[in-house]
């Protein structure tokens, strides 16, 4: 009897153990697709934005510092004054950033789409999340620690170049907004 155990590990790896007999017969087999997953998951890597000009060898790198994660509708990713322990890259759905006022009314200060990084700011200076982040719809984001941030900042600069540019842009859309709702009254 051949005995196949698998094992998931979090840093996106799988970990085999086979008898003697299997290896020959099963592993050639195993190892494709392993090497397809590796190289489906860079290629949805190098799609976002942030990664672009990372090389791809280094994209298996960056690799090991992702969790992949999925909330429900209307879940609460992070909370105002939640540590900020994690920054976010959305890859399907839609967020909302929010605020609640004085007299309990939410506020939508941003609608974060696929693509879009959120929590960064606070992340990378250490201070607790400024709003909220709920999930309009059923979503799934990859996320990387601050500290696993900050050493990825180190060793791939152009990542925080193109954090910057994330941000600007969507910066500059948010003026954009800010100054249609002053004309409106």
């Amino acid at each position: 009897t051949t005995v196949v155990k698998f094992l998931y590990i979090p840093k996106n790896t799988l970990v085999i153990w086979l008898s003697t007999w299997c290896t020959f017969v099963i592993c050639p087999y195993l190892l494709f697709i392993m090497d397809f997953i590796i190289i489906n998951s860079m290629v949805r890597l190098k799609d976002i934005a942030i990664f672009s000009t990372i090389a791809d060898k280094d994209i298996k790198e960056l690799e090991h510092y992702i969790i992949e994660g999925t909330y429900a509708k209307k879940q609460v990713i992070f909370s105002e004054g939640d540590p900020s322990g994690w920054f976010y890259i959305l890859t399907d759905g839609k967020v909302k950033i929010t605020k609640v006022s004085q007299d309990g009314k939410e506020i939508i200060l941003e609608v974060i789409q696929p693509g879009d990084i959120f929590g960064g700011l606070a992340v990378i200076r250490g201070f607790p999340y400024p709003a909220n982040a709920v999930s309009m719809e059923n979503v799934k984001t990859l996320r990387i620690s601050r500290q696993n941030l900050m050493a990825l900042l180190d060793r791939f600069p152009s990542l925080m170049y193109c954090m910057v540019q994330n941000l600007s842009d969507r910066m500059r859309g948010v003026q954009e907004s800010m100054k249609n709702i002053a004309l409106e009254k």
